[in-house]
């Protein structure tokens, strides 16, 4: 679907050893929101959306939002919670949404192929 090369084509970070891992795991959450007809298809699109999943996966995975509090004295910080998976869940819908709009992969029903009857 998605290759190395054309990952840093596109502008990815990721060493080519967390690529196949993150890889999966993006085809896996896009497949989720399109009822699994993701993984089926392949054109421009679905490589740019495998992209901004990827980097969104490691921004979860790396990402703190900030420090909480700073104690006096000695050294203390405390920091907010990490990037929370249900944030990672609503960025990832809003990619879906942007890049599969008017593809029919969203849509709940039936494929249409899956219909005709031999």
């Amino acid at each position: 679907m998605l290759t190395y090369n054309e990952y840093i084509n596109m502008g990815g970070t990721l060493s080519e050893s967390d690529f196949p891992i993150l890889l999966q795991d993006a085809i896996d959450k896009v497949d989720f929101y399109t009822f699994g007809k993701f993984s089926k298809t392949e054109n421009e699109n679905s490589k740019k959306l495998l992209v901004k999943v990827i980097g969104v996966l490691d921004e979860q995975s790396n990402f703190i939002k900030g420090v909480k509090s700073y104690g006096d004295g000695i050294e203390t910080i405390t920091y907010d919670d990490y990037y929370t998976e249900s944030e990672c869940n609503k960025r990832i819908l809003n990619l879906c949404k942007m890049y599969l709009q008017n593809t029919g992969l969203l849509y709940r029903g039936k494929d249409y192929e899956s219909n005709i009857i031999e």
